[in-house]
């Protein structure tokens, strides 16, 4: 599980990077597999096919970004609706507070780059996310 302190220091990183125009791909690419990872986890397999997990959790993000491209909780909580979450585990996991606390630090124009970057690396995201709720599922997070 990830401490209080290096919670803290990555939303800092966020929210400076967020200034950082030329690092920002850098962020997109975190933030998007955290974005994969954290529906992993609330992928409600009980009531979805748990073997369609990966093709039920790219449409989401495609749902999420054509729902709300400019509205950071309307993106994160489509796509929490498309992969049914229980909405109890959902909003007392400490990664949708991140979630909203790092684009809550950024603006119009970063989001829009980051709608970019996950409309065009949606595969890489995908990848990265999935190694990341790989590593989690190790660790015995679920």
């Amino acid at each position: 599980m990830i401490s209080k302190e290096s919670k803290e220091g990555f939303r800092q990183k966020i929210a400076g990077f967020a200034i950082e125009e030329e690092d920002s791909p850098d962020v997109y690419r975190e933030i998007s597999s955290r974005i994969v990872c954290f529906l992993a986890r609330h992928y409600n397999r009980d009531v979805l096919d748990p073997k369609a997990i990966w093709q039920r959790i790219e449409s989401a993000i495609k749902t999420g970004l054509a729902k709300s491209s400019d509205n950071p909780e309307v993106f994160l909580s489509s796509m929490l609706e498309h992969v049914k979450a229980e909405i109890g585990r959902a909003v007392s996991d400490d990664e949708f507070t991140e979630l909203l606390s790092v684009f809550s630090h950024t603006d119009a124009n970063w989001m829009k780059g980051f709608n970019s970057y996950l409309m065009t690396a949606t595969y890489a995201a995908m990848v990265i996310g999935r190694a990341r709720w790989e590593e989690e599922k190790k660790g015995g997070r679920r």
